[in-house]
C-alpha cells in the first residue's frame, strides 16, 4: 500500500496542484487553501461552503510559486489557459469574474482541527483509497468520482 497522489489547493474553489511529497500538520498540508477570493466591495469570500461559487473560479488552477516570499507566490492559470502570476493575479481574477477581487491569506499560526480563520471547510486533509473510489463508481456510474475535484459532478450527457 502507498500514496498514490498528492493534491493542494493553493486558492480556495480552484483546482490545485499535484505534489511529490509535502508536509502535513495540524493545519493540513503546507500551502493548503492558503488564498481566499474576496470581493473588494461586499468583503465577502467569493468561494465558500454556504454560497454560490462562480464556476470560472472553480474552472482556473493554482500552484504557489517556489518563491514564497513573494507578496503573491501564485501562479494561476485562466479557464482560456492564460497564465498569470504574482501580481498579475488578481486583476485577472478581476476581469474573469466581472468584480474587484483580492486574494486573502489565511492566518498562519497554531490552530486546531478545523480552525476558525482556516480556509478549510472542515478537515484539514482528506485520505481517500482507491477501493472506496471504486465502490462509488459502481453505485453511481453517472456521477464524475474524481477525487481533485470535490463535490462529485454527474457527468454530462451528449
Amino acid at each position: 500500500m502507498g500514496v498514490l497522489a498528492i493534491w493542494r489547493y493553493p486558492v480556495k474553489a480552484m483546482l490545485g496542484e499535484s505534489l511529490p511529497e509535502t508536509h502535513v500538520d495540524h493545519a493540513g498540508c503546507d500551502g493548503d487553501r492558503k488564498y481566499v477570493a474576496v470581493d473588494l466591495d461586499t468583503g465577502e469570500r467569493i468561494a465558500n461552503k454556504r454560497g454560490p461559487t462562480h464556476p470560472a473560479l472553480r474552472a482556473c488552477r493554482a500552484a504557489l510559486l517556489a518563491d514564497r516570499d513573494a507578496p503573491l507566490p501564485l501562479r494561476v492559470t485562466l479557464p482560456d489557459g492564460e497564465v498569470v502570476e504574482g501580481a498579475d493575479v488578481e486583476p485577472a481574477l478581476s476581469s474573469l469574474l466581472g468584480r474587484r477581487v483580492r486574494l486573502q491569506a489565511a492566518a498562519d499560526g497554531p490552530g486546531r482541527f478545523a480552525a476558525p480563520g482556516r480556509h478549510q471547510d472542515f478537515a484539514p486533509v482528506h485520505v481517500l483509497t482507491t477501493r472506496t473510489l471504486a465502490h462509488l463508481r459502481a453505485l453511481q456510474p453517472e456521477v464524475e468520482w474524481d477525487p481533485r475535484c470535490w463535490p462529485a459532478r454527474r457527468r454530462l450527457e451528449g
